[in-house]
């Protein structure tokens, strides 16, 4: 939600008249009551065979009237190939923002295959968010050799970030992520297992229905102690959260291409993760960040000290990650690359 609020405030300064369609009492509706833009709640979470979520859709697009529609996720997207949306006439943009079906057990995977297939046969222009991304929809057999397609990395605005006030480095480590199986937070209680003997602390912050668990399986571990755990926090929070650590941790299973690391290294945090795709595209191995190949906590726990106790070497870290975002993601650049897309999309004839 946030990079899709970063752009619709982008588009909105561009004078793009611009609309957003969300979860019901959403943040995402209240951030689009303060920029003063419309904007429709629909639960997209019901049943992808039901058929009030088509018709509420068919309903907001009717009250809004677009040229063009720019759908994030397969939630978003999979209505508008059912009745009555699949001939609806506006212009139709897909943004994969990771293809999460590869991860699932079989039945989910190949209905979540399917679905990806037929959305992307009903657009007109797909965005991936990474290489990785467009490489797994090509291994997939997902997009139609005639579909046109951009690479566009999700980005910040450095601006919300060089507001927070001066961090205190209360945190060794931080993680800052739902607890979610994807985001693999019980594995953060073995890589403090391994750095036990440490003076070594983490910062855990964001909730999710794995939350219970981890801080249960870090009392059965030996390492409560060392851990802070905030649950949910509001975004300000979050990032408030973020700038209080040394060295930012990200364990995840798979990523489309994954927000906070880019966070992290606008402020100054080398990044420590798996070595996964989209990940992999933030993070510069061996120059922003360490990126470990296997689910190993002793290599995590290595990799952390390492930067830890190398004072010269983690500056030159934080130098490096804080000039690579500023080269690859930053907001207004990457906003600039959606409106190219739209503008050529709308200059072409139904």
């Amino acid at each position: 939600m946030t990079s899709v609020l970063g752009l619709c405030a982008d588009l909105v300064k561009a004078d793009w008249k611009t609309s957003i369609v969300t979860a019901p009492n959403s943040y995402g509706l209240t951030a689009a009551a303060e920029m003063s833009m419309p904007a429709y709640g629909v639960d997209l979470f019901q049943s992808p065979l039901s058929p009030r979520t088509p018709r509420q859709l068919r309903e907001t697009v009717a009250a809004a009237s677009p040229d063009l529609i720019h759908v994030h996720g397969p939630r978003a997207a999979y209505p508008f190939c059912l009745p009555p949306l699949r001939r609806l006439g506006p212009k139709l943009v897909y943004s994969v923002q990771g293809y999460h079906f590869a991860k699932r057990a079989l039945p989910r995977r190949l209905a979540g295959w399917l679905a990806e297939r037929a959305i992307a046969s009903r657009v007109n222009h797909m965005i991936f968010v990474s290489q990785s991304d467009r490489a797994i929809a090509r291994d997939w057999s997902i997009i139609p050799a005639h579909r046109g397609s951009h690479t566009i990395y999700n980005s910040i605005d450095p601006s919300e970030l060089d507001g927070l006030p001066a961090p205190a480095r209360k945190h060794d480590l931080v993680f800052v992520a739902r607890m979610h199986l994807q985001k693999n937070p019980s594995f953060m209680v073995d890589i403090m297992v391994e750095l036990r003997e440490t003076a070594s602390t983490l910062l855990m912050a964001g909730g999710g229905e794995l939350e219970p668990a981890v801080r249960e399986y870090a009392e059965r571990r030996g390492v409560a102690d060392k851990i802070t755990f905030t649950g949910s926090l509001a975004r300000p929070d979050a990032l408030a959260a973020l700038a209080s650590g040394r060295v930012f941790v990200l364990p995840s299973r798979w990523e489309g291409l994954p927000f906070t690391p880019i966070e992290a290294m606008h402020l100054g945090l080398p990044v420590v993760a798996s070595d996964i795709g989209g990940t992999n595209e933030v993070v510069a191995n061996g120059v922003t960040g360490i990126l470990v190949r296997d689910f190993n906590a002793a290599d995590y726990a290595a990799a952390i000290r390492k930067l830890l106790s190398d004072q010269n070497l983690y500056d030159n870290y934080s130098r490096a990650a804080r000039l690579r975002v500023q080269d690859l993601f930053q907001r207004s650049t990457c906003s600039m690359k959606h409106i190219e897309v739209y503008r050529e999309l709308l200059a072409r004839p139904n």
